[in-house]
């Protein structure tokens, strides 16, 4: 008992190295772009380099970061004046960025009436075509995040498998990081656990065979099985898989953890309501149906593929898995050339964006902003999320898409390392994790 009192008073140090080990995959520096990421360990890369301009709260309510609380300035005028050093001109030209057909946060803009607008060069203003008051708690969702490199680190050097050296941001909108430095180390899961086992590393940013002390984020990434709805014949596609699909045995055997099994159409993150496993039902065959399923061939979802290609095969549907790099899945689902495709959504934190995002993959954009007018006329927020939900409820089965299952990520640390813990977001802060005996 003394000994966990004398823990919980000794004082967070600065200074040290903090030692993260990550998948391969990590240290290729292309992923680690904001608005490009898609993963729960890509956002979470992301988010070492890069400050959003809010944070979502533990109690779920905005929090300032790179940008003061915004001021409404009437239903369709938002102002927001950035914190010093960070530009409104690059904000702007940032957050334009995702308007691409093929961005993963499309849908962050869909209220606005225009794109966001410089007042000077620390302030911002956002026109909105229709009432959301919500709308600012997207911007705390990493992939929003400005270009400019204003997280707690920054990379020393070019990136450079097998390690990626970052730096304490001594500019930090939120306060300098505790560690001096990030070394960024490639490793398996079970070289991880040893590592963290002999003390030679600090965090672990993926699962461990015997973690002794994780920690899992929220489920803020699902994955869903689009049909293209330009081709209504690919339609039984969507109806036989959510029909006959086991979701989790899917999740058991071929998604590595966190996950659960995901039936409805929001992230566990952000819903209100969570659904339980459907029953089971029967699947008519309406004669032989083919094409391709596109994947990520970046990601880890080959296995997940080819399950489903298995389980549509048995219902009298082929369909070839064709994996394609991140960019080109990426345009051709945005240009609307692909029969069916396995996508990632990492949600923005606020049900009725989030449900705009997965709807984008189905119905036009005009349809979209209707939905999304409707959520922002009611009075207050619990109204708000209580129709996203509803919504997405009354929606699911009616557009084709399938939900397939929500990713976290988990954070192993050795005993010593204290401060880790996620934000509303879903995501870790390594600039408040510090180590015992640092100096």
């Amino acid at each position: 008992m003394l000994l966990a009192l004398a823990l919980l008073a000794t004082p967070a140090r600065y200074g040290g190295q903090l030692s993260v080990l990550a998948p391969a995959s990590a240290l290729d520096g292309s992923r680690i772009e904001p608005g490009s990421a898609h993963s729960p360990l890509e956002l979470a890369l992301a988010r070492m380099l890069c400050e959003p301009l809010y944070r979502v709260a533990a109690n779920g309510e905005l929090a300032p970061d790179l940008a003061a609380l915004p001021r409404s300035e009437g239903p369709r005028l938002l102002s927001m004046r950035l914190r010093a050093g960070t530009g409104a001109t690059e904000v702007v030209a940032s957050l334009g960025k995702l308007a691409a057909a093929e961005s993963p946060y499309r849908a962050l803009l869909l209220p606005l009436s225009a794109a966001l607008s410089p007042r000077g060069e620390g302030e911002l203003t956002a026109s909105f075509a229709f009432p959301y008051p919500d709308w600012s708690l997207g911007l705390a969702q990493v992939g929003a995040c400005p270009s400019k490199r204003s997280g707690p680190f920054t990379v020393l050097g070019k990136f450079a498998p097998p390690q990626l050296h970052l730096t304490a941001n001594l500019d930090c909108a939120a306060g300098r990081p505790f560690a001096d430095t990030l070394v960024l180390r490639s490793a398996s899961p079970r070289s991880a656990a040893r590592a963290l086992a002999s003390g030679e590393g600090d965090l672990a940013l993926l699962p461990l065979p015997e973690p002794a002390q994780e920690l899992n984020g929220p489920l803020s990434v699902a994955t869903y099985l689009a049909v293209n709805p330009r081709k209504p014949q690919l339609a039984p596609v969507a109806t036989a898989l959510a029909a006959r699909l086991d979701r989790a045995e899917l999740v058991r055997i071929f998604v590595r953890g966190p996950a659960q099994p995901l039936y409805g159409l929001l992230a566990p993150s952000v819903e209100p309501h969570p659904l339980a496993a459907p029953p089971r039902v029967e699947f008519a065959r309406s004669g032989h149906l083919g094409g391709e399923l596109l994947v990520d061939a970046s990601g880890d979802v080959r296995a997940v593929a080819e399950r489903l290609q298995v389980k549509l095969h048995d219902l009298g549907i082929d369909l070839r898995v064709v994996a394609l790099p991140r960019a080109e899945l990426s345009k051709r689902i945005g240009a609307g050339d692909y029969d069916a495709a396995l996508v990632a959504i990492p949600a923005l934190p606020e049900p009725g964006l989030n449900l705009a995002q997965v709807l984008l993959l189905a119905e036009p954009e005009a349809q979209v902003k209707t939905e999304l007018a409707a959520i922002g006329a009611l009075p207050d927020r619990a109204a708000r999320r209580e129709r996203a939900s509803a919504r997405a409820r009354e929606l699911l089965g009616q557009i084709p898409v399938v939900p397939l299952y929500a990713q976290g990520l988990a954070v192993s640390v050795r005993p010593g390392v204290h401060g880790l813990s996620f934000d509303g977001a879903g995501l870790p802060d390594l600039g408040a994790v510090w180590t015992e005996g640092a100096r």
